[in-house]
């Protein structure tokens, strides 16, 4: 009797290796080495990941620190309660030292994120951009300056935002950001809870990008937004 040298298991990934797969919480498709490869985070422990940038905090009552710091679990982005303090958290450096989401090879970003604190007068965004100027940014998110529903928003030298049409509030959202090349340029799609709720074709910029999620403070009350889950996935295979 001779034993098989390949679980069915294995026989069946191999026959399956990198074909996409719908997913229905996200409405993208992810291959299985999306899965396998970039960072994603469900911050536990008592402290966030070292590949962190949690020093990018301006302004007193700013900070960037784990809900629950027995067992984690979630993040806070705090902006202190004066306008233009903000606490912006980096995968890697804000010095451009993780630099790694390029829109012509594409990416994609996933947040389970909620905004506790639904204030006027904040920005509350999830994306990535060329540091350290930023050079050009690609984000998602909320911008009270311009309305109370969720955007996509896009520099190269010039700023396009696209309006969704879908209102803010301030319940847990699977927020999904997925970039793309077409034909003469590139793509931004932006998925709520699996609905597609805006595209952006224009200004999306050329660069590589480092990920960061940011609260900013517009007004005078603090500002947080909270972070369950984060995945940052570069399709640059």
């Amino acid at each position: 009797m001779s034993l098989p040298s390949t679980s069915p298991q294995m026989l069946t990934a191999g026959t399956n290796r990198f074909l996409s797969r719908y997913v229905s919480m996200l409405g993208i498709s992810l291959s299985e080495m999306d899965y396998l490869r970039g960072w994603k985070d469900d911050f536990l422990g008592d402290q966030p990941a070292d590949q962190y940038d949690v020093t990018d905090v301006v302004g007193a009552g700013s900070s960037i620190t784990l809900l629950d710091a027995a067992h984690g679990g979630q993040i806070g982005l705090r902006a202190g309660d004066d306008p233009g303090r903000y606490a912006r958290l980096w995968l890697g450096a804000s010095a451009g030292g993780y630099n790694t989401l390029d829109a012509d090879e594409g990416w994609v970003q996933i947040g389970l994120i909620k905004y506790p604190f639904l204030n006027t007068d904040v920005v509350h965004m999830m994306g990535a951009a060329a540091t350290p100027a930023f050079g050009g940014y690609i984000q998602v998110g909320l911008d009270t300056a311009i309305g109370a529903n969720y955007i996509i928003q896009c520099f190269d030298g010039v700023l396009t935002t696209t309006d969704s049409g879908v209102a803010v509030d301030n319940a847990w959202h699977w927020h999904v950001a997925d970039v793309y090349p077409i034909t003469g340029g590139r793509q931004v799609d932006y998925y709520l809870d699996a609905a597609p709720i805006a595209s952006q074709t224009t200004n999306v910029p050329a660069v590589v990008c480092t990920p960061y999620g940011i609260t900013y403070n517009r007004g005078d009350a603090v500002r947080r937004s909270d972070w369950d889950y984060w995945a940052v996935i570069p399709r640059n295979m």
